[in-house]
Formats: structure tokens, C-alpha cells, sequence
């Protein structure tokens, strides 16, 4: 397995959430939220940590990834903006190589040590910025996003970016909450939508487009 560099917040208490997806349980390091903030007053200026908690799109993807190992299966698989990478750790069982990545080191400790309690092997870390993600030759086959088109002020980068995934014949798997303000952005890249599925999670409807040329 491959560790990036990262803060030190190994220290601070964290839960296992068990999520039954399908055939298989996955285990995901959650760490706490009151501890994980009153960190980030201390050091940092960034705002909330959004990257601390298994957020439902997340949920919505992994389930669809249990029910369509087919597609998975022996693929080189990239998770972009993982947070805590459940979809990541659910794929890592059908899939070759996964890279489960976030734009920020401090959610990727808590995959690693994820992945170590799910004895996985075929999982590395990244950091990495979809902004700046598919400049270049991208490697994987499959990428996986989730809850990612949440801010119209990003959607036009947002849709370069899947534009260039999906020129260099790549696959891509999003998931999404069913919000009006992301309406736009799903009008925008649906005429590349192969497959479409609805889950409901904690009584919300995500929806899981799979995007190919």
C-alpha cells in the first residue's frame, strides 16, 4: 500500500462505521467530529471539514459499485474527491488497482488505516485536484465522483474536467443527491449518460449516472 504524506491526526479518536453493501461489510474510520474541528480551530484556518464523515452520495455510489462488480472487475479505478473513500475501499474487491485521492492529505490517513481494517491490499492514496486532473494522460480506466457538483460557480470546470476523462475514452461514475441547484450541471452532461440508477439512502434519493463517449 502507498501513504502519502499527511497531518497529524492519527491521534485523535476516531469510529468504525460498518456499511453492508450487497455481499460484503466494509469498515470506514470515521474519526470524531467534536475532536476533528476542535483540530482544525487549533491549526488551521481552514473551514468545516466536510471531508470527516461518510456523506449519503458517498453511500449511493458504493452500493451501486456492490451491484455492478461487472463493471469493476480487473479495472484501474480512481476516486476523485474521496473523503473518507468508502466508494474507494467498496471497489477495491472487483477492481485491479485503486487510488482513492482527495485534493487535502487529512481525509487519506483515515483511508489508510480504512483499508488496513478491511484488509485490503490493491488500495494507494493520492492527493490530487480535480482541477487540475486530466491535464495530462490519465491512466485509470474507471473514475469515480461523488456529491462533487454541488457549487454552480464550479460547474464550467467541473464540465471540462469530465470532458477531458471522457475524451480520452474513460469511464465515469458519479453520484449524486437529488438537489435543485444541481439540476443544471446534470441537464449539462447528460447526453453522455449510459446508465442510470436511483438508491435511496437515510430516506434520500441519490442517483448514479455512468458516463461514457
Amino acid at each position: 500500500m502507498i501513504f502519502t504524506e499527511f497531518y497529524n491526526l492519527m491521534s485523535l479518536p476516531y469510529n468504525i462505521e460498518n456499511f453492508l453493501l450487497a455481499a460484503q461489510t466494509i469498515k470506514v474510520c470515521v474519526p470524531e467530529n467534536h475532536a476533528v474541528k476542535d483540530w482544525y480551530l487549533q491549526n488551521t484556518p481552514a473551514s468545516f471539514p466536510y471531508w470527516a464523515k461518510v456523506w449519503d452520495a458517498s453511500v449511493g455510489l458504493s452500493m451501486f459499485i456492490a451491484l455492478n462488480e461487472k463493471l469493476f472487475f480487473g479495472k484501474k479505478v480512481l476516486e476523485l474527491a474521496s473523503g473518507l473513500g468508502l466508494p474507494s475501499l467498496t471497489v477495491a474487491g472487483f477492481a485491479d488497482t485503486v487510488v482513492c485521492s482527495d485534493f487535502i492529505n487529512q481525509p487519506l490517513q483515515y483511508v489508510q488505516l480504512s483499508a488496513k481494517e478491511n484488509r485490503i491490499i490493491n488500495l494507494s492514496t493520492e492527493k490530487i485536484d480535480w482541477n487540475e486532473y486530466a491535464k495530462n494522460e490519465i491512466n485509470e480506466e474507471i473514475i469515480l465522483l461523488s456529491d462533487v457538483n454541488y457549487d454552480p460557480d464550479c460547474f464550467e470546470e467541473l464540465y471540462k474536467c469530465f470532458i477531458r476523462i471522457l475524451q480520452q475514452q474513460k469511464t465515469i461514475v458519479l453520484s449524486t443527491p437529488q438537489r435543485l441547484m444541481a439540476k443544471p450541471f446534470i441537464e449539462k452532461i447528460f447526453p453522455f449518460v449510459q446508465q442510470q440508477e436511483l438508491f435511496n439512502v437515510n430516506s434520500k434519493d441519490v442517483s448514479v449516472y455512468v458516463l461514457k463517449t
